[in-house]
């Protein structure tokens, strides 16, 4: 079964990269069409939700460069609230399909080719996955995808992993979705995110580390007395 499962994922991977070969989707595309689009969802709006979630978990199990772009679509087909909640609802899906699949392939080969690296940091991350994760998704310079591996190499459990990646990915998506209910005036999409913003999503996720950081006091302080 898990063959079966994985094999379907590699033949959708290989048929959406070649669709994505063949129609570039594009922000130029997405804006061109943005009416067709709303069209189509306001005729079929359920249909459209269901399609649209589909396409963003696969596109995020597959690690297909086009989550920006679906995200902008949310924006402005289903306005700030709905879509963000479908965006972190699909995200979450898709990066856990991710976890399982590392944990279940390929876990165990990534830990001996980074033994000196997953060493180091097996035991903080181990005894902190909350604080650890939560950073790593705050922290908009952690590539997504790795951030979905990452924690496959440790005993985080499939509920922690899960609630923490929902809570983590929703200021992130929250911006990107709220940018699209005013895709006309977006130009490039490294406009959404400024320096100011990275600085302040960098310092947001620093507050998670928080209570690493008070822990390893309170050893300290229990070591010296």
């Amino acid at each position: 079964m898990k063959r079966l499962f994985i094999l379907i994922l590699i033949i959708i991977a290989i048929s959406a990269i070649f669709y994505l070969s063949q129609n570039p989707f594009s922000l130029e595309m997405l804006q061109q069409h943005k009416n067709d689009i709303a069209l189509f969802y306001n005729n079929n709006p359920v249909t459209f939700s269901l399609g649209f979630i589909f396409i963003y978990i696969i596109s995020t199990a597959l690690a297909l460069p086009i989550a920006t772009l679906l995200s902008l679509t949310a924006g402005f087909v289903f306005g700030s609230i709905i879509g963000t909640f479908y965006v972190v609802l699909s995200a979450t899906i898709g990066s856990t399909i991710i976890f399982l699949l590392t944990k279940m392939a390929v876990g165990e080969f990534l830990k001996k080719k980074a033994s000196t690296l997953y060493n180091k940091i097996k035991v903080p991350f181990t005894e902190n996955p909350v604080s650890y994760l939560l950073f790593m998704r705050l922290v908009p310079l952690f590539p997504f995808t790795l951030v979905n591996i990452v924690p496959a190499l440790f005993n985080i459990k499939l509920t922690t992993y899960i609630w923490v990646t929902f809570i983590g990915i929703i200021p992130g998506s929250f911006i990107y979705v709220n940018v699209g209910t005013s895709l006309a005036e977006i130009s490039t999409l490294s406009d959404i995110f400024s320096t100011q913003l990275i600085i302040a999503f960098t310092l947001l996720g620093c507050f998670s580390l928080v209570p690493i950081i008070i822990r390893k006091y309170k050893r300290t302080k229990s070591t010296e007395e």
